[in-house]
């Protein structure tokens, strides 16, 4: 009899350890499904080491960079010298609220929007402030998104478009000529993974994503149609994103930040064959 139990828990035990061997191997392949082939092929026109502070977003307006850390903004000239910072941009009624992680910014008319997160990931806020000098412009708005990690502007149609973190399947999208309500969500043609930042060029959503071969996704905003992909390889923490096209060749295109100090630019040519 006793054989008979040392048998079965054997057998138990196999089953429990092939049973999470097969949870794991279908989470982990869904990470590294194929991925959209790429009909340009991008490449890494420079970086450039940055400050530690500056590890969460990033935004141009074609003279100025604007940076974000979790509870902290920054504006720069072209060269990154610091023209002014704010270590306590969170207003103080939002931070009894638990607020404290600003995400991946954004830039538009003069005004800096940033996607800030609760410790308890209830109600992700958009929080403006005054390009200018980096102040609070006196406005905050919550949402009903648990996650807020990223946000980012349509100039043309001003629409601001967001997401969760993690298996996201669809984008939020916002009316800023409607003091921000929350239009039809936004289909996405393929989940996708640890969202970290976002930025809209013409009508394509750039996405950077911290996912296996930290991969900068490109979505058409109009159908949600993941249109291309490419892995960036950076071997950090992938954050923040945004996109402006320089004549300088040195900074490219498309720019992001990685969590240890880096500023990637890139750039982009007709992929062969």
């Amino acid at each position: 009899m006793a054989q008979n139990r040392k048998i079965m828990l054997s057998i138990v035990v196999v089953c429990l350890i092939i049973g999470a061997w097969l949870t794991y191997s279908t989470f982990y392949a869904s990470l590294r499904k194929p991925h959209p082939p790429s009909v340009i092929e991008w490449y890494e026109t420079s970086r450039q080491p940055i400050s530690s502070l500056w590890g969460q977003g990033v935004a141009f307006d074609g003279v100025y960079w604007y940076f974000s850390g979790r509870q902290y903004l920054c504006k720069t000239y072209l060269n990154y010298s610091i023209i002014i910072e704010n270590y306590d941009p969170i207003p103080q009624e939002l931070r009894k609220q638990g607020y404290h992680h600003i995400g991946d910014i954004d830039y538009f008319e003069g005004v800096i929007y940033a996607p800030v997160e609760d410790y308890g990931y209830k109600n992700g806020t958009f929080i403006l402030y005054f390009a200018e000098n980096l102040t609070y412009a006196g406005k905050y708005v919550k949402t009903s998104q648990s996650h807020m990690p990223w946000c980012a502007i349509d100039p043309k149609t001003q629409l601001i478009y967001s997401s969760e973190f993690d298996n996201v399947s669809s984008l939020y999208v916002y009316d800023l000529k409607k003091d921000f309500s929350r239009l039809k969500d936004l289909p996405l043609s393929q989940t996708l993974h640890r969202v970290q930042g976002g930025a809209v060029h013409d009508d394509s959503l750039y996405l950077s994503c911290d996912d296996f071969g930290e991969h900068i996704y490109i979505v058409d905003i109009k159908t949600g149609k993941v249109l291309d992909s490419f892995a960036t390889n950076i071997g950090w923490e992938m954050e923040g994103v945004t996109v402006y096209k320089f004549e300088n060749a040195s900074l490219g295109m498309l720019h992001f930040i990685d969590h240890k100090r880096n500023i990637y630019h890139y750039s982009f040519k007709e992929a062969a064959g």
